[in-house]
């Protein structure tokens, strides 16, 4: 995940060294030769835990925006199209059923209340504070 946030941040340390992930720029561009339209930053794999062994296996879709002091130029419907782009090019792996966009602790409020308004959305956007950027 570090490596992710790299490209855009030019810093690393902002994630924990263990977190692995799939860029999915690099997914698009090198594996499916796209032309690297919006699509999240990262997806992670994640599962549920039961009897010390891994169920319901899924991608988490991750957007990082620690750079973002306010959200004047963010809209619902540019991160829609982000997740709507994700979707297609991972179709046929389960997808976990929240995305999440990780801004700076004082933006994240500002990004939910972005996130709640339109609520006929098929999937859920959540939005968490970037707790190292501080």
């Amino acid at each position: 995940m570090n490596d992710v946030a790299a490209k855009d941040y030019q810093r690393t340390g902002w994630f924990d060294p263990r977190i692995t992930c799939l860029s999915l720029d690099d997914y698009e561009a090198k594996v499916l030769k796209g032309s690297n339209d919006c699509t999240m930053d990262a997806a992670i794999g994640i599962g549920n835990y039961a009897n010390n062994r891994v169920t319901t296996s899924r991608l988490m879709l991750v957007e990082l925006r620690m750079g973002y002091d306010n959200v004047d130029n963010l809209s619902a419907s540019s991160l829609e199209n982000k997740i709507s782009h994700s979707e297609n090019l991972l179709s046929g792996h389960r997808i976990d059923k929240n995305n999440y966009f990780i801004f700076r602790d004082g933006v994240a409020a500002q990004a939910k209340k972005l996130g709640g308004a339109k609520k006929e959305r098929r999937r859920s956007m959540s939005c968490m504070g970037c707790l190292v950027c501080r």
